[in-house]
């Protein structure tokens, strides 16, 4: 599920058993990425969101388009670790509705990213655990698999495209469906490879690195800056 440095913007696999797919727009730099896997993995399917931009629209878009008993998010940017998802798919199958990958609960771990962001997320994900006896430590983690027959009753009512893995994992909870979790490193490992990588490519001109990430010179900034990066 490593889609290259072509995918570093706001685009998502959604994957449903052997089925993948990757919610894109148009124009979106994804699209010829995914074509191209096309040719050598045939379970992969491109789906256009015309629900409008942005990642809750691409979401929403995946959830109604994917045909699977479950259904999983998951970033396109490498910064998930798919590795977990035989684990989430295996709690799935012994009863669970929703399975979050947890950086909040024992074995878990966040690395990297905004202070304040991180601070934010934990704190909201441990209020809902210890204070509104949710059953999993980190509702805010979009990387989550639901059960298919779950988000067929539910009406998203999000705004926000990080509201959405709030939203259903109470909504979840209020229906009395069974909530587990398991342990992740959210780390930015993948995506500081692919800037770095990409950086070097250019001598570490930054404009030219924005336009082969098809980010914004701005985002690459705060980029760097999240990751740690430093020009040699």
């Amino acid at each position: 599920m490593n889609l290259t440095a072509a995918t570093v913007a706001q685009e998502l696999i959604v994957q449903d058993g052997v089925q993948m797919m990757c919610v894109a727009q148009t124009p979106d730099t994804t699209v010829p990425v995914v074509q191209a896997m096309q040719a050598e993995l045939p379970n992969v399917r491109l789906l256009r969101n015309d629900l409008g931009r942005g990642v809750l629209n691409a979401m929403k878009s995946g959830i109604a388009a994917a045909r699977g008993e479950y259904v999983l998010i998951t970033m396109a940017d490498g910064s998930d670790e798919v590795e977990l998802v035989d684990a989430m798919v295996g709690l799935a199958r012994g009863g669970a509705d929703v399975v979050a990958a947890s950086r909040y609960m024992k074995g878990g771990r966040q690395e990297g990213g905004p202070l304040l962001k991180r601070t934010l997320s934990r704190l909201a994900g441990l209020s809902l655990h210890w204070v509104g006896r949710l059953p999993i430590h980190d509702a805010t983690n979009n990387f989550k698999l639901y059960r298919r027959a779950f988000l067929n009753g539910v009406t998203i009512e999000s705004k926000g495209g990080f509201e959405l893995a709030i939203e259903l994992s109470v909504k979840a909870d209020l229906a009395g469906r069974r909530l587990a979790e398991v342990a992740r490193e959210a780390a930015l490992t993948a995506e500081r490879a692919v800037i770095s990588d990409t950086l070097k490519q250019v001598h570490w001109n930054r404009r030219k690195a924005a336009v082969l990430l098809g980010v914004s010179y701005k985002t690459l900034l705060n980029k760097i800056k999240e990751t740690g990066l430093e020009q040699p």
